[in-house]
């Protein structure tokens, strides 16, 4: 890197130079690091999705409030059949799950 006063026209140039070339590499860093990570997530975030139909948000309601009723931890094993609506009512936060036991409970 060229000496020169702080003010001079040497010094000036020196600096403009080395931040074009550090704005270029941070956005090709970020292009090609950063970026395919944002995609990822983007997917997983699609993939997570609870669809939107007409009646789900009344059978989870309602699967909710019977699962209130009971106030106690429930083994999986007595839901089969039901396993989609337990995996969206613990996404949404409305039960809790023990992977370790298998076992949940309404909040």
């Amino acid at each position: 890197m060229p000496t020169g006063e702080p003010h001079s026209g040497i010094a000036w140039e020196a600096q403009r130079t080395a931040n074009r070339i550090g704005a270029w590499s941070y956005l090709l860093g970020q292009i090609f690091l950063a970026g395919p990570l944002q995609i990822l997530g983007a997917f997983d975030k699609l993939r997570m999705r609870i669809p939107e139909t007409p009646t789900l948000e009344a059978e989870l309601l309602t699967f909710h409030d019977q699962l209130r009723e009971k106030n106690r931890w429930l083994p999986i094993s007595n839901f089969s059949g039901r396993e989609q609506d337990v995996a969206y009512l613990v996404r949404l936060g409305l039960v809790d799950f023990s992977e370790r036991k298998g076992t949940l409970k309404a909040r």
